[in-house]
């Protein structure tokens, strides 16, 4: 199972780990997320999310539409704060026309095995900002791109 989850190209799959009712089948294949910021999410319902996020080495969030409605349901609903323990490599794409608290839902990306993060962005501020963040949470970051 853990090769499975080991390189990941997309959020999809571990959104797709929530119950149905938070996310649907687009038209064209991929999971889409179908979530209410109003909507609650007991501690039950992340398991089986926190059981691959754990197992994830490389991860790649770059043009995925609901970017924004995912990771704000992690940020705020998670019980977890230390769901990518295993997270090495984090390629992230911020456009300069995202609001900055966009820049919080990556905290929780950022874990203590962190080595190599890669910046896609116009937002040189922007960058300077996640390099700090990666820098304060993690101590094992070595690179950046």
């Amino acid at each position: 199972m853990d090769i499975l989850w080991r390189s990941l190209d997309s959020v999809t799959p571990l959104f797709r780990c929530l119950p149905e009712e938070f996310w649907t089948l687009g038209r064209l294949g991929p999971a889409e997320l179908d979530y209410d910021p109003d909507d609650f999410l007991v501690d039950n319902d992340w398991k089986c999310f926190l059981r691959s996020a754990t197992r994830i080495r490389a991860l790649r969030i770059l043009d995925e539409c609901y970017v924004e409605s995912a990771m704000h349901l992690f940020a705020f609903s998670c019980p977890c704060r230390d769901a990518f323990l295993s997270l090495r490599t984090l390629h992230w794409k911020y456009n300069a026309n995202e609001t900055p608290e966009r820049l919080l839902y990556l905290t929780p990306l950022l874990g203590p095995n962190l080595t190599t993060l890669r910046i896609r962005s116009d937002d040189e501020l922007a960058i300077v900002r996640i390099l700090r963040m990666a820098q304060q949470r993690c101590p094992g970051f070595v690179s950046r791109m």
